[in-house]
């Protein structure tokens, strides 16, 4: 900013102070982590307003807004800057950072303009995956973009004992590790992980899992406008086998069964190709008790019946609540079987898919929504294209291990009865 503040006054000698903007995710993280860092590289060289809305320096005046929602885009709309700075506009899961969507990278290209002077909008952060748009921006950048990647170990602010530190809290996330140790591109999520147990070096086989002929597998559901099936297998030896999983985006049911699964089951992992005959005969199918709902329009369809319908499976419903879900899936990664993880999940993506759904949803894309401020909501999973998928599991594994906390198991009728007399007014 302050070389930037001399580029303007040479092409400006009448432009004696700067105009900037600093934009991140929620004001309440330009307080808590960007006012703390400048301070810190320039200490006493900056005074920020009571309520941290302004900022100023010798030849800088410096506006500072937190996106918490799009409306806030309202705050720097009707400016001209010299200049704009958007601090981590992807998420980032230990600062709380929920991140900013693209419209507001377009609304600051709009508002760098005006006068003699020459104009910069900034955009600082650690990598974000190849999903987001800020990458695609960088694949496909507006004139005038200079990219800098700074490598590991030439940030100067930056001790050996920091870097170590940070080593030491992503060792088992390898997806974090990539983009804050390594500043490599790496899949970036919402919110906070329910699934820390999952370890990819541990839970991921070193090839691929087939079905075992003969041995009952399970298919895990998951319903609603994006229905997902998780294919899994309980060996002979007592570990969990996930061998398939498939999210069908924007499709109801029945396509999912028609167009992917029914395929699916047709090749050779599960039908001999020699004799035609399928390698398993026997099935369960468990998932969302709400599959069981007769549609309003059509009391004879519900979704657990066209699995019934395309694959002849007959349906059982899984647990609703979700204490006793995610106490089972996070029991399953936890658990040990003869000396190897109970859970062990196929390395190959399944054929129709983006990527290996159930390896997405585990390393971080099931989660709990982070609030601006911070706040982990673990009341339940954050709804996204990751949570079909563990949603899906999480129904299934309950049912396996029979995990129910509550509701509590009511009393015997006469009992009932007994302890209502009790409160009686005669």
């Amino acid at each position: 900013m302050f070389i930037h503040a001399q580029r303007c006054l040479q092409a400006d000698p009448k432009h004696t102070t700067t105009r900037w903007c600093l934009v991140r995710d929620s004001h309440i993280n330009i307080e808590r982590n960007t006012i703390p860092s400048i301070e810190k590289a320039y200490p006493g060289v900056f005074k920020f307003g009571k309520d941290n809305s302004v900022g100023i320096a010798p030849g800088l005046h410096i506006s500072m807004f937190g996106m918490d929602d799009l409306a806030s885009l309202n705050k720097i709309q009707g400016a001209e800057y010299d200049g704009i700075w958007i601090e981590e506009p992807a998420p980032i899961l230990s600062a709380g950072n929920a991140g900013m969507r693209h419209e507001v990278f377009m609304v600051c290209v709009q508002r760098i303009r005006g006068g003699l002077t020459p104009k910069r909008l900034q955009v600082i952060m650690n990598p974000a995956d190849e999903d987001h748009w800020t990458t695609k921006e960088r694949i496909r950048p507006i004139n005038d973009t200079a990219i800098f990647r700074i490598k590991p170990g030439e940030n100067p602010h930056l001790s050996n004992i920091d870097r170590l530190a940070v080593k030491e809290a992503y060792r088992h996330r390898p997806d974090l590790y990539a983009r804050f140790v390594e500043g490599r591109e790496a899949r970036v999520y919402p919110g906070l992980a329910i699934t820390p147990e999952f370890n990819e070096d541990f839970h991921i086989a070193a090839k691929r899992l087939d079905p075992i002929p003969g041995v009952q597998m399970l298919r895990f559901w998951d319903g609603g406008l994006n229905p997902s099936c998780v294919v899994c297998q309980l060996t002979p030896l007592g570990n969990l086998h996930v061998v398939d999983s498939l999210t069908g985006e924007g499709m109801g049911m029945r396509q999912l069964c028609e167009n992917f699964l029914v395929p699916l089951f047709n090749t050779r992992p599960y039908r001999d190709q020699a004799t035609g005959r399928p390698r398993i005969t026997s099935w369960r199918d468990i998932g969302d008790p709400s599959l069981d709902n007769r549609e309003q329009s059509d009391s004879e369809h519900t979704a657990s019946k066209v699995i019934y319908d395309v694959l002849g499976g007959s349906f059982e419903k899984g647990e609703k609540y979700w204490e006793p879900r995610r106490d089972s899936l996070k029991d399953a990664l936890s658990r040990m079987v003869n000396g190897q993880p109970f859970f062990q999940l196929s390395p190959h993506t399944t054929e129709g898919q983006p990527f290996n759904r159930v390896r997405a949803a585990l390393a971080g894309g099931y989660c709990y929504r982070v609030a601006p401020s911070g706040l982990v909501l673990k009341e339940e999973p954050e709804k996204n294209m990751h949570s079909h998928v563990g949603d899906a599991m999480t129904h299934g594994l309950a049912k396996i291990f029979a995990r129910r906390i509550h509701p509590l198991t009511p009393l015997p009728r006469a009992q009932q009865i007994k302890k209502a007399a009790s409160y009686a007014i005669t």
